[in-house]
């Protein structure tokens, strides 16, 4: 099995949140819930796989919350550029994983299929479910499906060697 470095890479932090921005009936809304923003970058060699895209400033812009640096760029300083990204997991298609789709052109998305049916089902119908969730976005990742650039997984699935992806369940 293939040995793989894995990268945090913060582009973004929301310190003055609350718990009632992240869950919906918590009875302790008021209470400080500080948050950072990640995405993930893999690299085995030459191969690169990148987890998650984070978002960009027209969602940050959208939603009222900043971003420190935008995600494309903030891979430089680990010398990858957004075009050089062939293989993208998607864990979960909110704005914060998925709104920089767009960023990576190239990429190839591994996505889970309960994720891709969540995202464009009926539970879409309810505004709260939907909260986390951009239009833009999952139509993005419909494009890739219509490209021939997006992988389903039905639970576990080998990305490469050495990285597998699950589905988990939840958030």
């Amino acid at each position: 099995m293939s040995t793989w470095e894995v990268h945090a890479v913060k582009y973004a932090d929301r310190n003055a949140r609350t718990r009632g921005d992240s869950f919906i009936f918590d009875d302790n809304h008021d209470a400080p819930h500080a948050m950072d923003y990640f995405m993930w970058v893999l690299k085995c060699g030459d191969e690169v796989i990148l987890v998650d895209t984070g978002y960009d400033g027209v969602e940050a812009a959208n939603r009222d919350r900043p971003i420190r640096m935008d995600p494309a760029e903030a891979l430089a300083p680990l010398g990858l550029r957004a075009e050089d990204v062939t293989n993208l997991i998607i864990t979960h298609l909110h704005y914060d994983h998925a709104g920089g789709l767009h960023l990576f052109p190239n990429a190839t998305l591994h996505l889970q299929a309960a994720e891709m049916a969540f995202a464009t089902g009926p539970c879409m119908c309810h505004d709260t479910l939907k909260m986390p969730f951009t239009a833009e976005h999952i139509c993005e990742a419909v494009k890739r499906l219509y490209a021939g650039k997006l992988v389903f997984y039905e639970g576990e699935g080998e990305v490469e060697d050495g990285v597998t992806d699950h589905c988990v369940g939840g958030h």
